[in-house]
């Protein structure tokens, strides 16, 4: 993991899904370029697809997406891969001290794959570069997503870049991409 040294978040660009099954996909594809080390912040509001494109990177990690649900209740839930994939949602947390209080910095050492939902809650350390993907539902269209890509770390800009550009070769899943640099 490589600290930031104050670099704040980038937009590397924009994604468009029209279903839940392009979202999962979306995550598929992100999984299947995820290392050690690597951490993605998830972010939109409630039903916004944010658990379906987790069951997607962790399809993409090669875990059995029917074993992802969303960890809210118990916070983070482990899944074992082609690589180790911790699942944070911090949803029910109040207060910075309970990721503490859950050792949540254990997760960070590097050697696993974290993903968080409701990152924006609480990031426990700005030191560590990620990727954050934002959410967000289409008025009038129940099943479209709008989805933003920011990098924050030189290893997440590389992940963001080949994440958006593998979608432009994705033409039977009709996604569509919008590049900003």
């Amino acid at each position: 993991m490589e600290p930031l040294g104050g670099l704040m978040g980038k937009s590397i660009g924009h994604l468009h899904s029209e279903s839940a099954d392009q979202t999962f996909a979306l995550g598929r594809d992100l999984g299947e370029m995820l290392m050690p080390g690597d951490i993605v912040g998830l972010v939109g509001n409630l039903g916004a697809g944010k658990t379906q494109l987790v069951r997607g990177i962790a399809d993409g990690a090669e875990v059995s997406a029917d074993q992802v649900a969303s960890p809210t209740f118990s916070i983070v839930y482990p899944y074992q891969g082609r690589v180790r994939l911790y699942h944070a949602d911090f949803y029910r947390l109040k207060e910075e001290r309970e990721l503490e209080a859950l050792g949540f910095d254990e997760f960070l050492d590097g050697k696993s794959v974290v993903v968080i939902e409701w990152f924006d809650q609480f990031w426990p350390d700005p030191k560590f570069g990620h990727l954050r993907v934002t959410l967000s539902c289409v008025p009038g269209k129940d099943a479209e997503r709008n989805i933003s890509v920011e990098a924050t770390g030189e290893r997440s800009r590389v992940l963001a870049d080949r994440w958006l550009k593998s979608q432009r070769t994705v033409t039977d899943r009709q996604l569509r991409v919008d590049r900003h640099q």
